[in-house]
């Protein structure tokens, strides 16, 4: 008997405007550290991932402002990123819209809100999947930002059950 697994990766988002360059972190196990450089927006994020077992450093993304800074470090894998809210609107006069504020929800923890809670507000659960990547677009600051999800693997003890279901 062979044990299929269909592609469970999904992708939400982007929020925020359409300013600035695209970038992608891509398709990873899990989120290990989230840096956020905020003020009166979110000026630039820069996450740490893993990537079955080893760590990997994305870049950073947005730009180089912000007076304000916040280092989030996650218990991976015990504790996993699932929800992300926020608000986007323009930070300027006759500008875009841009990334205001942030919070970010494990199975554990809450952390923010950073930035300034004002504009369009943005919110998602990821509902049983975990966040695995971030992308988005960013200039001088975090101008949108998406979310790659992916279901947990099952153990190899909930996989054992399901072939003896179906068996």
């Amino acid at each position: 008997m062979k044990l299929v697994q269909k592609d469970t990766r999904k992708q939400l988002g982007p929020w925020g405007g359409n300013g600035g360059d695209e970038w992608d972190d891509g398709v990873h196990t899990g989120v290990k550290e989230i840096i956020v450089v905020y003020g009166w927006c979110i000026d630039s994020i820069q996450v740490t991932y893993d990537k079955n077992g080893k760590h990997v450093l994305a870049e950073k993304h947005g730009g180089n402002g912000g007076t304000k800074y916040a280092q989030i470090k996650l218990q991976f894998p015990d504790e996993i990123l699932i929800s992300v809210s926020g608000h986007y609107c323009p930070v300027v006069y006759g500008g875009g819209p841009v990334i205001r504020s942030l919070t970010f929800k494990t199975n554990k923890r809450t952390f923010g809100p950073f930035g300034v809670e004002e504009g369009t507000p943005f919110s998602f659960f990821a509902n049983g999947d975990r966040i695995v990547g971030f992308y988005g677009k960013g200039g001088w600051f975090l101008d949108s930002l998406g979310f790659r999800l992916s279901r947990p693997k099952p153990s190899m003890f909930q996989r054992f059950l399901m072939m003896l279901k179906k068996g």
